[in-house]
């Protein structure tokens, strides 16, 4: 099919875009005698398909949670589509936030449990940057962290405790803190 690529460009919900989609051409080889034949596709065809595609290879996808991409027929600019078609802009741009929610929910557990920045995946890092939210995961400071001798996790360089294996990391500052249960057992 030609063209045999579309991309689509990234949007925040402060700034939406449009990608306008002609009809495109794939040939059918018949035999040697008559050789191939043009076969036309649709834009709309072509444009349901790229959402239906896009969407079902999407994490954290749900009936009210989806990529905000929909698609009209005719040429429109932002303008004109706001003004032929605002409820349904306006439904898409909710899902796209439902599913920003998501992804950032998803990221916050992530976090949570390896602490590693390689965890995140860059959707997930703008989903938060346009819901405007500050996560610690969000910008990675390589400068600031280290590996563990002990199980190579990625840890904070100021971490004391691994988070992942428990090793002690800085034995003088363990030695100054106070813990409610028994520390773990020194080799």
């Amino acid at each position: 099919m030609f063209p045999g690529e579309f991309i689509i460009p990234a949007c925040l919900l402060s700034k939406p875009g449009i990608l306008h989609i002609d009809r495109s051409r794939h040939d059918v080889y018949l035999d040697d005698k008559r050789g191939t034949i043009p076969i036309w596709t649709p834009s709309e065809e072509i444009a349901r398909s790229l959402i239906y595609d896009y969407r079902t290879a999407c994490l954290a996808i749900d009936e009210d949670a989806v990529p905000g991409l929909f698609w009209v027929e005719g040429e429109k600019s932002l303008t004109a589509l706001g003004k032929e078609h605002g409820p349904m802009f306006d439904q898409y741009q909710r899902y796209q936030e439902n599913w920003f929610e998501r992804l950032v929910k998803l990221a916050d557990d992530d976090w949570e449990r390896l602490h590693k920045h390689s965890a995140i995946s860059g959707l997930q890092r703008m989903a938060a940057k346009s819901l405007n939210l500050d996560r610690p995961w969000l910008i990675s400071k390589p400068h600031e962290q280290t590996k563990c001798p002990a199980c190579r996790s990625v840890v904070e360089r100021e971490a004391i405790v691994c988070f992942a294996c428990h090793c002690i990391l800085n034995m003088e500052e363990y030695k100054k803190l106070t813990f409610t249960v028994s520390p773990p057992k020194v080799a």
